[in-house]
């Protein structure tokens, strides 16, 4: 006898948003001799849930329901820009779940198959009714008082430590650790080092090779609107590219300092190619880019650059004198269904910061 699959895609809204259901489940499609999909919450109603949860069954195989699962993604991203709200949908990975002990554990005590519960999509085997099983972490960075003190009395102290575009980068910076996609959060990180740029003019040869070009523009056999934006496009050869101006102020700024095993020119030039690759085709052309860590490490790469930057512009700072502010982390969790939290597998994660030093 053959297995049927299932799909569960869970997903959250902004915070204080919620859908004026007051239903446990609404089915949103049902296809003639197919699979029914449904919508329902964490919680007795639909309106009074803090997660959102679409199931599809049954499926013949995992791809026919990933398949749906990957089209109800879409269908709620265009739901949320149309309605222009928030939502989560999450990576579809596993960051930190219940080792298969635990999973047992739950197993027996509830009498039925456990899971551990993904924020995203994930796609099994159905096997009856399935628990699925998840710890919601909060944590806490206690700031040393003295430290902050200190270091706001030296940045007052100092000239301005941010001009230009720098205040617009370390906005962006500040802002990106409210982003909880790690893609997205990739992408305003991106966005901040760009900020950060401004392109050198290329050798005097280059640019009078470009108005030689530029010229020539007029004798072809096409209409002005294509003239101006062949001309208005070659402009832009007069001066560096954003990777060649990256890599310089990477080079210049943090020299030899080491990012996933790159120097900081090469981990410029592999999170720039790892962005265009994102803005052209949605994701990563290697699909087992950890986007989290990736992420995680450009924080930490930004931060530097500005870190760098501010040293240089107060001349009083050095690298191996930047104070850390963080004293303590604290960390709680709930679990649902409730019960003993049991073992955790942490996933990887560096912080914007560098205590070590």
């Amino acid at each position: 006898m053959s297995e049927d699959f299932k799909f569960r895609l869970r997903f959250h809204l902004q915070e204080g948003h919620v859908i004026d259901i007051d239903r446990e489940r609404v089915e949103l499609l049902k296809r003639d001799g197919g699979p029914t999909i449904v919508l329902r919450g964490d919680k007795e109603t639909i309106k009074t849930s803090s997660y959102l949860i679409v199931v599809g069954e049954p499926y013949a195989s995992s791809d026919e329901a990933m398949k749906d699962a990957l089209m109800l993604r879409e269908r709620l991203l265009a739901m949320a820009a149309r309605k222009r709200i928030g939502i989560n949908l999450g990576e579809d990975v596993l960051r930190a779940g219940f080792t298969k002990k635990a999973l047992d554990y739950y197993r027996e005590e509830l009498g039925k198959p456990a899971r551990n519960d993904v924020h995203g999509i994930d796609v099994w085997a159905a096997s009856g009714k399935t628990a699925f099983i998840r710890m919601d972490v909060s944590s806490s960075l206690t700031i040393g008082g003295d430290q902050f003190l200190s270091l706001m009395k030296e940045i007052l102290a100092a000239p301005s430590p941010l001009s230009g575009n720098e205040g617009l980068s370390a906005e962006l910076f500040a802002l990106s650790h409210f982003d909880s996609s790690p893609r997205s959060r990739f992408l305003t990180l991106m966005t901040a080092i760009e900020a950060l740029l401004t392109a050198a003019p290329r050798p005097d040869e280059a640019q009078a090779f470009v108005e030689e070009t530029v010229a020539r523009v007029k004798d072809l056999a096409c209409d002005s609107a294509t003239k101006e934006a062949l001309r208005s496009s070659l402009q832009w050869l007069k001066s560096e590219s954003i990777g060649q101006t990256g890599r310089k102020l990477a080079e210049e700024l943090l020299g030899e300092q080491t990012y996933l095993d790159r120097v900081a020119k090469k981990f410029f030039a592999y999170i720039y190619g790892v962005r265009s690759e994102i803005m052209h085709s949605g994701r990563p052309a290697d699909s087992a880019e950890d986007m989290l860590l990736l992420a995680n490490t450009t924080a930490t790469f930004v931060g530097d650059l500005l870190w760098e930057l501010m040293d240089r512009r107060a001349g009083q700072l050095t690298t191996a004198e930047r104070p850390t502010v963080i004293d303590a982390i604290q960390i709680s969790g709930t679990m649902s269904p409730s019960g003993p939290v049991g073992p955790i597998v942490p996933a990887p994660y560096r912080f914007p910061f560098r205590p070590e030093e």
